[in-house]
């Protein structure tokens, strides 16, 4: 019995064609293979985060003794203490103050300190504050991250 098969002009292109998706394969599985984070550690930093907590007066180390929300007209500080996780050295801490939904005045800082997880913002008033609700808009490099409200009564 004679066999006999025609010749196929693609078979070239086809071969071509395998030899490539193998090489592709060995590539992405060898070379690419993702590496194991348990193994090869990768140093991410983390978004920050802000709390801002209130009150009429510190502690030695600059906690908020007593946080609360409603302060008497009569109060002649307030500290904002705004908390703050994963802030890098030189980055900027800055807020918006509103008074009645009308804007009083904006503050910047600069952290100075790789350790910082916080910073303090102090009003002092004389003669105390008008009765009303404050709204705080704070932004960490210029974005907006936590927003915080209080009220003098």
């Amino acid at each position: 019995m004679n066999i006999t098969t025609k010749s196929n002009k693609y078979f070239p292109l086809i071969l071509g064609c395998g030899v490539i998706v193998v090489v592709l394969a060995i590539v992405y599985f060898v070379a690419l293979k993702p590496t194991n984070p348990t193994t090869n550690p990768v140093s991410v930093r983390l978004p920050v985060s802000m709390g801002v907590v209130a009150a009429a007066s510190l502690d030695s180390q600059g906690n908020p003794v007593r946080p609360t929300t409603v302060f008497s007209s009569s109060d002649k500080t307030i500290y904002l203490v705004v908390n703050l996780k994963n802030a890098k050295k030189n980055d900027i801490v800055s807020y918006a103050r509103y008074y009645k939904g009308k804007y009083i005045n904006a503050q910047t800082t600069r952290i100075v300190d790789t350790k910082a997880n916080r910073v303090i913002f102090a009003f002092n008033k004389d003669k105390g504050y008008p009765v009303g609700k404050y709204d705080y808009k704070f932004f960490y490099n210029k974005k907006l991250l936590n927003t915080y409200s209080y009220t003098i009564n």
